[in-house]
């Protein structure tokens, strides 16, 4: 089993105080621990997830004036990476690995 897992993200930042179908596509890929902080337990994939999804949006971090809409997470496979191709950006947050990609 990896020490790692996988959530794909997809969402558009929008700068409107309604959802729109316009705005600035956002897709990257999470590359989070498994073990918590210290290595004392697994988590679930519920937690992972939301802290995968925490971590996007602090690395985002829309203007005062933006939105996120239409987001999706879901976990995947780790050769998911390889498939996706080269990142266009890579962000760190802790052991956490952001890689961005064109839409």
């Amino acid at each position: 089993m990896s020490d790692y897992a996988f959530f794909e993200y997809r969402a558009k930042i929008t700068s409107t105080s309604h959802e729109s179908d316009e705005g600035e596509p956002v897709h990257c890929l999470v590359k989070i621990p498994v073990a918590a902080d210290f290595g004392h337990h697994r988590r679930d994939e519920v937690e992972m997830k939301q802290d995968a999804g925490d971590m996007v949006l602090f690395v985002l971090n829309p203007s005062p004036h933006g939105k996120i809409s239409h987001s999706e997470i879901w976990k995947v496979e780790e050769n998911r990476i390889r498939e996706l191709g080269e990142a266009s950006k890579l962000a760190r947050v802790g052991d956490c690995g952001i890689y961005f990609y064109s839409s």
